[in-house]
């Protein structure tokens, strides 16, 4: 629940575990993000990503590359969504991180349906089932 994780990022905080501080604020951006909320999505993905950056934790800055990328989607950012996107999956890459390739592929392919590209959808989706495989 947002409570239970706004208590464990203040708990994080006040013993500065930026790491644990940064992946509980990916998660609180996801429940926001999945509640509508995106706003308040968007400050937890760029917080945890400020952080990230900060003490090189590569999964938590893709995962917040991702989200961000998913908040653009939901705009109607379509450029802006790819440029996340691409940006999440080259990290998800360098750090040889399957999970977050597969599902960052799957998202690219919503898009590029969205836009028609359906060959270009097609492409991302097989990607994403070759990886997850």
């Amino acid at each position: 629940s947002k409570a239970a994780l706004d208590k464990a990022i203040w708990a994080y905080q006040q013993i500065k575990d930026k790491e644990s501080e940064a992946k509980c604020l990916i998660y609180r951006a996801e429940i926001e993000r999945l509640l509508g909320n995106l706003d308040s999505a968007l400050l937890a993905y760029k917080k945890a990503q400020e952080i990230a950056k900060e003490i090189t934790e590569y999964w938590v800055v893709a995962a917040a590359l991702r989200g961000i990328g998913d908040i653009s989607f939901s705009y109607g950012k379509s450029d802006e969504a790819k440029k996340y996107y691409n940006q999440a999956l080259s990290l998800f890459e360098k750090i040889n991180e399957s999970i977050g390739q597969s599902s960052t592929l799957r998202k690219m392919g919503e898009l590029e349906n969205k836009l028609d590209n359906y060959s270009k959808a097609r492409e991302c989706s097989e990607r994403a089932l070759a990886i997850a495989k």
